[in-house]
C-alpha cells in the first residue's frame, strides 16, 4: 500500500505590491515589493522603508559563505541573509532591510502539505455502503484514474492565510488573477471576501460566533480562490486529486475516515461537538482540524465537513462517462474544457442531508461568481 508523507513548506508567494509613498506610514510591519526595494537600492535618495518589513517571493538561488538565499518576486531579486529555504520554495519573511539585504527575524505561518506519490485509484460512486444508499447519476460510472505526484494542503486555507494575500495587495495586483477573474473583481469592486468580519450571525436561528485566524476563509468566489492560489505559487486541486486525497486508502472509502457514517466525526448540521457550535443545526464553521476524526487516510483534515471546497474543474453531469473506453485509466483528468458552473467537493457545516452530502464521492456545482458562507478551498502544488 502506498504511503503518504507530510512536509512543511511556506505556501505564500510573490507579487507583494507597495508604492514608495507607502513607506512613510511607519507601520510596524508592511509588505514591500522586491521591485521597490531594488528601486531604493538603485537610488540612495529614496527613503528606506522602516523596519521590520515583509517580503514574499521564490527562492531562486541558495548560497553559502555566508549562508544566504536569493529571493525573487518576478520583478527582480534581493539577498536574504541566514534564511532557511530550499530552492523553489515560496517564503513570506519579516525582517530588517539595511538598503542592500534583508535579515529575517520571523518566518510567517508555515503550512503543512501532504505529498501524494503517483497513484492509480478508482474514482466515482463505488456502489457499496453509503455510496449504494445515496448514489447519483453524475457520480457514475466509477472509473480508474491515474494521477501524477502532487501536494495538497493538509487543511483548508485559513483566514490568517488569506489575510496575507490581502495585505500583500492581492486584490490590486492583476498578475495574481485570471483574465476572467480580474474582470469579475473589477466589475463588482471586490476588495475582500464576503462574511469577512470576524463576528458573524448566519441564518434566522444562528447565534453570534467569532471566526478566529485559524477558521477557514469563506465567502470567496472561485475567482478569488484561484487568485490566492496563483499568488501563493500553487493552484486549486483538480476534482480527481481532491477525491483521491479524501477517500483512497488502497480502496475507496465512503467517508474520509472509513465506510460507516457517524455525524459526530465532522462539522455538519447534525453534530453536537463544541468546535462546531455545540448542537444540531449550529450555524457556524470551526477552526481547521478541530474535528480530529474528519481525517483521510492520507492525513488531510475536514474533507467531509466544515466547508465545501472549490476545485479547478468545470462541472458536467456526464463528464465521468467521457473517459477512455475499455477500462483504461484516465490520466490526470482536468474536467470539461468549459461550462457555466465549477465543481465544489466535500460536505460543510450546513449539510442537513448529513450522511449523503458528506460522502467523498458526492459532487456539487456552483457558479464561479458564488460567494457562500459554507464554501472555502485548499491549495495544491
Amino acid at each position: 500500500m502506498r504511503k503518504f508523507t507530510a512536509i512543511r513548506r511556506f505556501t505564500f508567494a510573490a507579487c507583494a505590491v507597495a508604492t514608495l509613498s507607502f513607506f512613510a506610514r511607519g507601520e510596524a510591519s508592511t509588505f514591500v515589493s522586491i521591485r521597490d526595494l531594488n528601486r531604493i537600492r538603485a537610488n540612495p535618495a529614496q527613503p528606506v522603508p522602516p523596519s521590520p518589513i515583509k517580503v514574499a517571493g521564490r527562492v531562486v538561488e541558495v548560497l553559502e559563505n555566508p549562508p544566504r538565499v536569493a529571493l525573487s518576486d518576478g520583478s527582480g531579486t534581493i539577498t536574504v541573509l541566514s534564511a532557511d529555504g530550499n530552492l523553489g520554495e515560496f517564503l513570506v519573511l519579516e525582517g530588517d532591510w539595511d538598503g542592500s539585504s534583508l535579515t529575517p527575524t520571523k518566518n510567517e505561518m508555515v503550512n503543512e502539505d501532504v505529498v501524494f506519490p503517483p497513484t492509480l485509484f478508482m474514482m466515482g460512486n463505488s456502489g457499496k455502503g453509503k455510496d449504494a444508499d445515496y448514489g447519483y447519476q453524475h457520480e457514475l460510472p466509477q472509473h480508474p484514474v491515474s494521477l501524477a505526484s502532487f501536494r495538497l494542503s493538509r487543511t483548508e486555507v485559513t483566514r490568517a492565510d488569506y489575510q496575507r494575500f490581502i495585505d500583500a495587495g492581492g486584490y490590486d495586483d492583476f498578475k495574481s488573477w485570471s483574465y476572467e477573474g480580474w474582470l469579475w473583481k473589477t466589475s463588482h469592486n471586490i476588495t475582500k471576501p464576503a462574511y469577512w468580519d470576524s463576528v458573524q450571525i448566519w441564518g434566522l436561528f444562528g447565534d453570534a460566533f467569532e471566526q478566529t485566524d485559524n477558521f477557514p476563509v469563506v465567502g470567496v468566489s472561485y475567482w478569488e480562490a484561484d487568485a490566492y492560489c496563483r499568488w501563493a505559487g500553487g493552484r486549486l486541486p483538480t476534482e480527481a486529486e481532491w477525491e483521491m486525497a479524501a477517500r483512497w486508502s488502497g480502496q475507496p472509502r465512503s467517508y474520509p475516515w472509513g465506510d460507516n457514517w457517524d455525524y459526530e466525526n465532522c462539522n455538519n448540521w447534525c453534530d453536537t461537538a463544541a468546535p462546531g457550535g455545540g448542537g444540531p443545526g449550529a450555524y457556524q464553521t470551526a477552526r481547521v482540524g478541530a474535528y480530529l476524526l474528519d481525517k483521510s487516510y492520507s492525513g488531510c483534515m475536514d474533507m467531509a465537513g466544515n466547508v465545501s471546497e472549490w476545485v479547478s474543474d468545470w462541472y458536467s453531469a456526464t463528464y465521468y462517462s467521457m473517459g477512455p473506453s475499455g477500462g483504461a485509466a484516465w490520466n490526470n483528468p482536468l474536467g470539461p474544457a468549459g461550462g457555466t458552473a465549477k465543481v465544489v467537493r466535500g460536505g460543510n457545516w450546513s449539510d442537513n442531508l448529513c450522511a449523503d452530502t458528506t460522502r467523498s464521492a458526492a459532487r456539487k456545482s456552483l457558479s464561479p461568481d458564488s460567494r457562500a458562507y459554507n464554501v472555502g478551498f485548499r491549495i495544491a502544488h
